[in-house]
């Protein structure tokens, strides 16, 4: 019982690797099917749109609300529609973003 303290760490620290290498590689695999989307099915697709919504939303749940932020911006500037972030408040991949003014300038901001 002695080293149990140091094995739980150990444990948490292999597992938080786990979590953050899981999280990159699929944030990477999205970009490349965002790619893919967009060749085959073109960038005016709806599943093309929440492609490009889901990749922001895995920056959020990395804890990295200005990539997140920056990515959902760009989603909008290509072809995600405006309204699609109005629904975002309840949306649990974007918890990390919840009360941060940029997000509710994005949903408020007209696109022309």
């Amino acid at each position: 019982m002695l080293f149990s303290g140091s094995a739980d760490k150990s444990a948490a620290s292999s597992a938080a690797r786990r979590r953050k290498y899981f999280i990159a590689e699929a944030k990477r695999v999205l970009e490349d099917v965002v790619v893919a989307e967009r060749r085959v099915l073109g960038t005016d697709n709806p599943p093309t749109s929440l492609t490009e919504y889901n990749v922001p939303c895995v920056a959020a749940r990395s804890k990295r609300p200005k990539e997140a932020l920056s990515l959902l911006s760009d989603a909008l500037d290509h072809h995600l529609a405006p309204d699609a972030l109005l629904g975002t408040d309840h949306d649990t991949d974007l918890n990390s973003l919840y009360g941060n003014q940029n997000l509710w300038r994005l949903r408020l901001a007209p696109k022309l």
